[in-house]
């Protein structure tokens, strides 16, 4: 689903005009990105848990010509699905 289908899906459900719709989506994703550049942990009970890893250092191979490399450390977004969440998509 891609963001312009998200934000009719709330206005239908929502019973909300289109834009009130996108207001609300932008102005929730502003927060959700805010927060976890901010490196803090944004839980959601009963859906899940946004937050910023770490992939650490690792030895890897230079594709151009074999030699070993380093592949420095990287900051990712992760996301962990709820327990009741998980629950819902092992019974589907």
């Amino acid at each position: 689903m891609h963001k312009k289908e998200f934000i009719q899906k709330v206005a239908e459900k929502g019973n909300i005009t289109l834009r009130q719709s996108e207001e609300m989506t932008n102005l929730i994703l502003e927060t959700i990105k805010d927060t976890v550049l901010n490196e803090e942990e944004l839980i959601f009970f009963g859906f899940g848990k946004f937050y910023i890893g770490i992939n650490p250092e690792r030895k890897g191979t230079d594709p151009r010509d074999s030699s070993p490399i380093i592949i420095p450390e990287t900051k990712v977004l992760k996301f962990k699905p709820s327990t009741a969440i998980k629950k819902v998509l092992k019974n589907r």
